[in-house]
């Protein structure tokens, strides 16, 4: 996971702001709407919010012939 520091601040990522519009705007509990990408000093990181890409395992084939 990323450090803190490499995070950039933004509402999407705030536990205080919560996306609508399929990432239009951002609803903020304390600034009311704000842009996804915008940010204010009341900035709390969630990392559950933070979408992390998986990498997918190979297949597996089992070994049928001993």
């Amino acid at each position: 996971m990323a450090k803190k520091r490499e995070l950039e601040r933004s509402c999407i990522l705030c536990e205080n702001g919560q996306e609508i519009y399929e990432g239009e705007y951002c609803i903020c509990k304390i600034k009311g709407v704000m842009s996804p990408d915008g940010s204010c000093r009341h900035f709390q990181f969630d990392p559950l919010k933070l979408k992390v890409s998986v990498q997918k395992l190979p297949e597996f084939h089992p070994v049928t012939d001993l």
